[in-house]
This record gives structure tokens, C-alpha cells and sequence, in this order.
């Protein structure tokens, strides 16, 4: 306009810029004229004011993009170390494996041939060198014929699987068992030495008609690339049922020991009483420290624990029936022969 006003603009332009640096001011941009926005528009603005929105847009997207990234990144990592604490984490075998009733009927009966042999050799141990006077070298030889039993019969159990099942001839084996634990509760000071050679006998004959068919029957019920997984739990079974049998036979052998030695033992000083009570061994041991006045205990002693052994062996029976019980249900019977050239299955069913 020709009014002569002065201009603003280079009157801005001559003015120092606040920020200390040399030079003119850049001048403002200009408004957008009105009208639709266009793709590429501000791209498109001329002058530094439209550089910096061009160079602003453009890390923005940068850093979206980086973000992006790095929160892929994190995942990735995370589902890494999720995968690694997976792969260390120890698995759960019981839970998946004992699901299979087969699988736990085998290892049931596994652990009770266990509980049975372990509990027998501790109360039959006492029996031979307490009762009978044999030597520990004595004794032990004493029990040979129940391993002999088991390296003849281990190896020939299969044939009478393969004839009568897995389920007939586990159960017939635990059914021998029991009454080879009964037996023993009709032994008494004076019973004939080899009456208990045959008892030892027959009941490793039933303990290899139960060891090797319920050992195939549990590397069976599992996949081929659990067999280490089975093998080892097999074993574990087998430790736990000879300690429980140890553990629960012979705490019944004491209790009842005692309570039949108790009433036994009034002559004796009250600080005797006590270690007199607790085994055979040591009522016989003060009795011989007392001399011919301890000679009044042998007798009772000898009686107690032949009550207590009684007693004991019962207790064996009736776990054994319990294991016989549990085998002829869940144990699968004879399997059908399969055609000429057809593969058998690699698992064996719950069913019959």
C-alpha cells in the first residue's frame, strides 16, 4: 500500500535473534491457502519452515518403526527364555504316566513283591539266627533257594504269559506270595528246616511270575521314547516297596514283640526293661549278661517273637491279597494273536 508505513518485516529481519546466532530471521511461513488437503501437501511447502515438518514427520515414523522393532525384539527374547525355563523345568512324570491303570497296577505290584521280599528277609533273619541259632554266613545261605527260584523261572514266565496273560499269571504270583507269608506264621522253634527251604523257594517262583511280566506290561504302556522315564520309575517303585516293607513289618514286629515281652520282664531293673523290650537280640543279650538268674527269659523271649513273626506274616498276607486284588483288575488279560504279517501295537490297553 502506498500509505509510506515502514516495513515491518525487514524491521523483524534487522532485529538479533534471541537465540544469539548470526544472520537474518527466517521468515514465517505463510497460512495454507483453504481448500482440501492434498496427499503430499506438506511435503510440498516451500522453505526451511516446510523442511523441519518434512524432517519431523520423518522421525516419527523412524521412530515408530525402531519401536516396532524393539518391542518384536523383546518378544522374540522373551518367548526365547519362556522355551529355556520350559526345557530346564523337570517333568512331571507321575501325573502324566499314572493316568494309564496299567501303568499303575505294574508299578503297584512291582513295589509290593518289594514290600514282601524286604519285610522277609528282615523277620526271617531274626528267625534263622535268633530262634534257630544258625550263623549270619548260615542264614544267608538259607535264602538262596528264593533266588535260586527266580533265575529259573524269570527267564520261562513268559511262556505262561503268553498262554494265560499278563493278568492270570501276576495274579496267581501274588496269590503265591500270600501264601508263602502265610506259611510263615505257622512256623514256630522246632519246624523242620526245609519246610522253610520250600517256602523260600516258592515264593521267589511267585515273585518271577510278577517281576518279569509287570516290567514288559510297563515298558509297554508307554511310548518307546519313554522307556528311560518307565525304567526309571520301576526302579524307584522297587526301592520304596522294600523300604516301606522294612518300615511297616518291622515296626509291626516290634510293637507286637514288645507287647508280648513286656509282662515278662517285672525281675528286671526299670532302667533294663526298656532295652530288653526292644528286640530279641537284647532280651537275649541281658538274659546272658544276668547269668543263670537271665536263663528265665529265654523262653519267654523265644515265644514273644515267634507271636510277633505270626502276627507280622499275617500283615504280609494281607497286602499281598490287596496287590493280587489290584493286578486281576486293571492288569490286561491274553492278548490276541495278531495275523501273519501284522505289526502288534506298540501300547497295551486298559481294556481286556
Amino acid at each position: 500500500m502506498g500509505l509510506g508505513l515502514p516495513d515491518q518485516r525487514a524491521d523483524r529481519a534487522d532485529r538479533p535473534r534471541p537465540d544469539g546466532l548470526a544472520g537474518p530471521r527466517l521468515p514465517r511461513p505463510q497460512a495454507r491457502p483453504p481448500g482440501p488437503r492434498r496427499r503430499g501437501a506438506l511435503r510440498a511447502r516451500p522453505g526451511p519452515a516446510g523442511l523441519r515438518h518434512h524432517q519431523g514427520r520423518r522421525a516419527g515414523r523412524l521412530h515408530r518403526r525402531q519401536g516396532a522393532g524393539h518391542d518384536h525384539r523383546r518378544c522374540r527374547r522373551t518367548d526365547r527364555l519362556r522355551g529355556l525355563r520350559e526345557a530346564q523345568r523337570p517333568p512331571l512324570a507321575g501325573r502324566a504316566y499314572f493316568r494309564n491303570k496299567v501303568f499303575s497296577a505294574a508299578m503297584a505290584a512291582i513295589a509290593l513283591v518289594f514290600f514282601a521280599l524286604m519285610g522277609v528277609t528282615f523277620f526271617g533273619v531274626f528267625y534263622t539266627q535268633s530262634v534257630r541259632g544258625y550263623s549270619p554266613l548260615e542264614s544267608g545261605l538259607l535264602m538262596l533257594p528264593l533266588a535260586a527260584a527266580q533265575m529259573i523261572f524269570a527267564p520261562r514266565a513268559r511262556l505262561l504269559v503268553d498262554r494265560f496273560g499278563n493278568r492270570a499269571t501276576t495274579t496267581a504270583g501274588m496269590l503265591l506270595i500270600a501264601a508263602t507269608l502265610a506259611a510263615f506264621a505257622g512256623f514256630e522253634a522246632d519246624t523242620p528246616i526245609w519246610l522253610l527251604e520250600v517256602v523260600f523257594f516258592l515264593m521267589g517262583t511267585g515273585m518271577a511270575h510278577i517281576m518279569t511280566p509287570t516290567s514288559v506290561v510297563i515298558m509297554q504302556a508307554l511310548p518307546r521314547e519313554k522307556a528311560g522315564s518307565a525304567s526309571a520309575l520301576s526302579n524307584t517303585f522297587r526301592q520304596v516297596g522294600g523300604a516301606l516293607g522294612i518300615a511297616v513289618l518291622g515296626s509291626v514286629l516290634a510293637t507286637s514283640y514288645r507287647n508280648g515281652i513286656e509282662g515278662k520282664l517285672g525281675a528286671l531293673p526299670p532302667g533294663l526293661r526298656d532295652t530288653a523290650g526292644e528286640s530279641i537280640e537284647a532280651t537275649l543279650g541281658i538274659a546272658e549278661k544276668l547269668g543263670p538268674r537271665g536263663q528265665a527269659l529265654v523262653t519267654p523271649a523265644y515265644d514273644a517273637f515267634l507271636h510277633a513273626m505270626h502276627v507280622t506274616a499275617l500283615w504280609g498276607t494281607g497286602v499281598a491279597l490287596i496287590g493280587a486284588v489290584v493286578v486281576a483288575a486293571f492288569l490286561p488279560g491274553k492278548t490276541p494273536a495278531a495275523p501273519a504279517g501284522e505289526r502288534e501295537p506298540e501300547l497295551i490297553g486298559t481294556g481286556d
